[in-house]
């Protein structure tokens, strides 16, 4: 069995910039990594943003990571912002 992680149900945690889990689970499904760029999908949140700066952060269904890869990550944040 995992070591507990962070886990984030959906934006209700999402702070300013940076999400505030207040929960954790050893079961993961998704995986968001520091970097990332955190996207809601689902419910009343969709398109809110926040930024992944835990080395890992367990996410749910409602939640989508993006990882830059060629990209910047300051760059593919303002177009989603727009």
């Amino acid at each position: 069995l995992s070591a507990p992680i962070p886990y984030l149900t959906g934006p209700a945690e999402f702070g300013e910039i940076y999400p505030e889990p207040t929960r954790s689970t050893a079961q993961t499904r998704a995986i968001a990594i520091a970097g990332d760029i955190l996207i809601t999908v689902k419910g009343s949140g969709v398109g809110k943003l926040n930024l992944v700066s835990q080395p890992a952060l367990a996410i749910s269904r409602q939640l989508m990571a993006i990882r830059p890869i060629i990209l910047n990550a300051a760059f593919v944040e303002l177009v989603l912002k727009s």
